[in-house]
């Protein structure tokens, strides 16, 4: 089973004075990747969450952590996230494979 704990932040009105969370924490748990995508994407939706409110949480596959996870649902290795971590191909452990 995938899990991720989604947390936000941002400006609810505006303000660079008012910088809190924008949702609630959510955690969200699907037995594929492609469904635990839907999910998100759907809370993203309905909570009006953009990049900018993304907190880049990591995402865990039977309790174990694989890496972080930008707004697009694109998975990063672990670490500091940086524009230069690698790119982890979840879909591959869709299919039973290991990292």
């Amino acid at each position: 089973m995938f899990l991720i704990a989604i947390h936000t932040v941002g400006s609810r009105f505006g303000s660079a004075d008012d910088f809190d969370e924008v949702s609630w924490p959510a955690f969200i748990g699907a037995e594929t990747f492609q469904e635990l995508k839907t999910e998100i994407r759907q809370y993203q939706s309905d909570n009006m969450i953009g990049a900018e409110n993304w907190m880049h949480p990591t995402l865990h596959r039977d309790e174990n952590p694989i890496g972080y996870m930008s707004y697009d649902c694109r998975v990063w290795e672990l670490g500091t996230f940086h524009p230069d971590a690698k790119e982890i191909n979840v879909s591959q452990l869709d299919n039973g494979c290991r990292l």
